[in-house]
């Protein structure tokens, strides 16, 4: 599940000593009516923009870890990608290149392996005649080798190649909607902070001591954590 964005807000507008206490409950909304007593230096679309652009930070922190336990929540698919063909945009590595083949005498799907792209060459023009062979890619920058064209001619069947990378979309909703797994709620809030607090050349302090915060939850994130400190826990080193 996401982080609540009303969870997230609730917390930077208390942080910032911007929220009226008696307004604080369970289930109110940052832009709810007299809920932002701080309007004068404070503005709801701020504070949602900074969490956006955390959240975004995130995300490109989990897209980047290979192995990360919820790189899986930002996966999508390209088809039918050709050889020497263009990957969409990506973070991070590709998780996986699949051949699924249809027809002939080998069908079903085949998991490729990351081989030398002057091989793939040799493989898809095939002058040793070979009558077997496994399927091969390599990707340089965004471009994408593979030995497609061999295993159709070897099994006589009709072959897609399906590449599964990390890809994330920023939000332009109205409010935001967060991408980030709820459990990563701290990150995102303590990398809002830093931004929002740090205002005008006041409260520099306490914008980095946020920004501290952040990158020590930014280093275990990109190691692959995916149960974090709490944030009293990690100020407190």
């Amino acid at each position: 599940m996401a982080i609540s964005l009303n969870i997230a807000a609730m917390q930077v507008g208390a942080a910032l000593n911007a929220i009226d206490p008696t307004q604080y409950s369970f289930g109110q909304t940052l832009s709810g009516t007299g809920v932002l007593n701080d309007s004068e230096r404070r503005a709801v679309q701020e504070i949602y923009d900074a969490l956006v652009s955390a959240d975004g930070d995130v995300v490109r922190l989990i897209c980047q870890t290979p192995g990360h336990g919820h790189r899986r929540d930002f996966f999508t698919a390209q088809t039918n990608v050709t050889h020497t063909g263009q990957l969409n945009s990506r973070i991070g590595p590709v998780e996986s290149v699949i051949f699924s083949i249809t027809g002939g005498s080998a069908p079903g799907p085949r998991p490729a392996v990351e081989f030398d792209k002057l091989e793939i060459y040799y493989e898809n023009l095939n002058p040793m005649g070979l009558i077997s062979v496994d399927p091969h890619y390599s990707v340089e920058g965004e471009t994408v080798y593979h030995n497609g064209a061999a295993l159709a001619a070897i099994t006589g069947g009709v072959v897609s190649v399906n590449v599964t990378f990390c890809a994330y979309a920023r939000s332009n909703a109205n409010p935001p909607v967060l991408q980030s797994p709820d459990e990563y709620t701290n990150p995102v809030v303590a990398k809002a902070l830093a931004m929002l607090f740090a205002k005008e050349g006041h409260h520099t302090e306490a914008g980095g001591f946020y920004e501290q915060v952040w990158q020590a939850y930014a280093k275990d994130i990109a190691e692959g954590a995916t149960s974090l400190r709490s944030l009293p826990a990690l100020a407190q080193g």
